[in-house]
């Protein structure tokens, strides 16, 4: 084994430059490899066999297991990326969904809008600016709203919680918004932000400045919330359903494969808290589905989009 290697293995952010990306990339073809062998290969949960796909954002698979008390069948799958951009790009990017309706509170699906049938900015319209986020009331009446105008269409919805801020009651108390990711927004208006106020709740926690206990009981609660959403809209929803994630998160976990401590969700990581993600399905009668061409759309504006992907704390494009 190389001397690259083996400081690679033992810290790879420590490795500067082209040695560095090199060692990385070994590590991660390696450890993709175990990983894919012992729970199988990435799946592109777009592409599969539902009526109603929920995407929770940031969402464990065992977080969700221990959490969840829906009725229906639990199964997991590997995520084609351990970040949402580097899912976007692996499940959307290259293919067309023009079968299916997305109703999304993730700005980040603003640049894919031709993909679809047709796309519901919900995090436009329900954005709680006490919150700094889109929470899960305002993507169930986006859904309700889509299912009836759209009969013969799949439809996808993009939550963002569990992912950060979390913004149940006792995160507010014990985290605050303030950890919760609101000064991207100052930061955008050009209002001055301390090193402090830019910190979301893991960034904190890896600073010791909340414990774990906290965290996860914050990013339980903030997954409570959105389970509860989605338990109302079981019951009126038809249709084939499968609750999901886009990727998973860590607090601080030995990454495995990797045998570095771990924090949020960076992107490229074959770790398999990050990449493994709950499947529920909830079974119902199907409906027929058909395919048009997407519905003309005006579009959004960049500058916007932007401002509200830094309230929710995406600093760097590839997260």
């Amino acid at each position: 084994m190389s001397s690259v290697f083996r400081r690679a293995l033992d810290n790879p952010r420590a490795i500067p430059g082209a040695a560095g990306s090199l060692a990385r990339a070994r590590l991660n073809d390696a450890f993709e490899t175990v990983l894919y062998a012992q729970y199988g290969r990435p799946t592109n949960q777009l592409t599969e066999d539902w009526d109603n796909l929920l995407v929770l954002d940031a969402c464990r698979y065992d977080t969700f297991a221990t959490v969840a008390t829906l009725e229906g069948d639990l199964d997991y799958r590997i995520s084609p990326g351990s970040a949402t951009l580097e899912w976007l790009a692996n499940a959307v990017s290259d293919r067309t969904y023009h079968d299916t309706v997305c109703v999304t509170a993730q700005p980040r699906l603003a640049r894919y809008e031709s993909q679809f049938h047709a796309v519901d900015h919900v995090w436009d319209r329900g954005w709680d600016e006490e919150l700094k986020v889109t929470p899960p009331g305002p993507v169930v009446d986006g859904i309700l709203a889509a299912r009836e105008e759209y009969p013969n269409k799949r439809l996808y919805a993009h939550f963002m919680q569990p992912h950060t801020p979390y913004i149940g009651e006792f995160a507010r108390e014990h985290v605050g918004i303030r950890t919760g990711d609101a000064a991207g927004r100052d930061r955008a208006m050009g209002e001055e932000v301390s090193d402090e106020d830019w910190y979301h709740a893991i960034d904190a926690f890896e600073d010791g400045k909340i414990s774990k206990g906290v965290l996860l009981k914050a990013y339980a609660e903030n997954l409570r919330l959105a389970l509860d959403a989605v338990e109302g809209l079981l019951e009126t929803l038809d249709g084939k359903t499968v609750i999901t994630a886009d990727h998973g998160d860590l607090f601080g976990e030995r990454a495995w494969p990797v045998p570095w401590r771990g924090f949020d969700h960076p992107p490229g990581v074959p770790a398999l808290k990050l990449r493994q993600v709950p499947w529920f399905t909830v079974d119902g009668e199907r409906r027929r589905v058909t395919s048009e061409d997407p519905r003309a759309s005006g579009g959004m504006d960049d500058d916007y989009v932007s401002e509200r992907l830094q309230q929710l704390g995406y600093v760097e494009e590839g997260t």
